[in-house]
């Protein structure tokens, strides 16, 4: 940002100021790679989390399953398969809990096949900032 400054006594006197604003930003959102994604049991699929802005300063993020049964997710965003049904996994902004992002899992059989029945009309995903 440049601030620039002239004299009122009509002298032509000027002068002008580079400033740079530096500090933390504040996290404002989140998005994940995958709105939804499939995975066998025993295998994996790793989500990955974007924060915005993108030089906020704390890119921590916390990841949350909705159902440890049907699948896991570490520190790291890797989601493994532990049976079948329908899972929501959730990264959560570490510095800011409202900024939030979901993906929804859906466990297939060993075929590859994803699993059809109560499970197979979900396929909506709800991110909230």
């Amino acid at each position: 940002m440049t601030i620039a400054a002239r004299a009122k006594d009509e002298s032509g006197e000027y002068d002008s100021c580079n400033i740079t604003v530096t500090g933390a930003a504040k996290v404002t959102g989140i998005s994940l790679n995958q709105t939804s994604a499939v995975v066998k049991r025993g295998k994996t699929v790793t989500l990955q989390a974007k924060i915005a802005p993108d030089y906020a300063a704390n890119k921590k993020v916390t990841w949350k399953s909705s159902n440890t049964k049907v699948a896991t997710v570490d520190g790291n965003g890797k989601v493994t398969g532990k049976s079948v049904g329908r899972v929501t996994i959730t990264a959560v902004s570490a510095e800011n809990g409202d900024c939030k992002a979901s993906c929804t899992v859906y466990k297939v059989d060993s075929t590859g096949k994803k699993v059809y029945g109560k499970y197979s009309s979900v396929k909506k995903i709800k991110i909230t900032k």
